[in-house]
């Protein structure tokens, strides 16, 4: 019977590609409840106020579930910068750093367009 080898056994490039295909699990699937995300802003967009409650939250549960995952993106890819390859960096980052971008253009549209009338 063999024993099973401690983690720190784990050798340079099995680990770098077991980060870098956690990295692009968690990356694709923040970019995937994005995109999930958006057919419910679309069909929200013209409904009622009473009929777009549902609409609003199903959304909101999409976009903060890609923004969870986009933050374990880029949390695992910046902790294991050094031995992930120069696309899976990119990759790991970019979700994180959009949704902080529409973030910011959502609240500058909220200051500036003073909510609703």
């Amino acid at each position: 019977m063999s024993q099973p080898q401690p983690a720190e056994a784990v050798s340079a490039g099995d680990r770098a590609a077991i980060v870098s295909a956690r990295v692009r699990g968690r990356a694709v699937w923040s970019l995937a409840l994005f995109t999930a995300a958006l057919p419910v802003a679309f069909l929200g967009g013209g409904a009622d106020q009473s009929e777009s409650g549902g609409r609003a939250l199903l959304g909101s549960v999409f976009w903060g579930s890609g923004a969870v995952m986009a933050m374990l993106a880029a949390w695992t890819c910046i902790r294991n910068w050094p031995v992930l390859p120069r696309g899976t960096r990119w990759l790991g980052l970019l979700p994180a750093a959009g949704a902080g971008f529409i973030g910011l253009l959502l609240a500058i549209a909220v200051t500036i367009g003073g909510g609703p009338p």
